[in-house]
C-alpha cells in the first residue's frame, strides 16, 4: 500500500507543477483543472493512507470529507470545485470553449483563486 500512495503524492505534485506552469503562461482554464486534479490525487492518496482502501469518484469535496482534512482545508476546496466543474462542463452545457469562457466571465475570480 505504501509504494501506491507514494506514487499517487508524486503524481499530485507533477499535476500541481503544470498548475503553476499554466498560471505563469496564462492558461488559467488548464491552471484550475490541473490544480483540481492534483488537489484529487492528493486527497486520494491520504485515503488510501488513512483509510487503507481507494475511493471511488472525482468530487474533491467528497474525498476531503472521507479523509476527514481540516476546515481550513475544506474551505479551499469549496471553492476550488465549481470552478474546475465549470471548466470540464462548459462546453457542453454553454457551447463555449474554456479558454473563452474563461477571459471574459470567471477570470477575476480563477486569479483570486490561483494565488492563494
Amino acid at each position: 500500500m505504501r509504494e501506491e500512495v507514494t506514487s499517487w503524492f508524486k503524481q499530485a505534485e507533477a499535476d500541481l507543477k503544470s498548475a503553476q506552469n499554466s498560471k505563469k503562461s496564462y492558461d488559467f482554464y488548464m491552471s484550475v483543472f490541473a490544480s483540481q486534479q492534483a488537489v484529487e490525487k492528493a486527497l486520494k492518496a491520504l485515503c488510501l493512507y488513512k483509510l487503507r482502501e481507494f475511493p471511488k469518484g472525482h468530487s474533491i469535496i467528497y474525498l476531503a470529507q472521507k479523509a476527514d482534512v481540516p476546515e481550513y482545508m475544506l474551505s479551499g476546496i469549496r471553492d476550488l470545485n465549481p470552478e474546475y466543474l465549470s471548466i470540464r462542463h462548459i462546453l457542453i452545457w454553454q457551447r463555449v470553449f474554456p479558454l473563452s469562457y474563461m477571459m471574459r466571465v470567471s477570470q477575476p475570480a480563477t486569479l483570486r483563486l490561483l494565488n492563494r
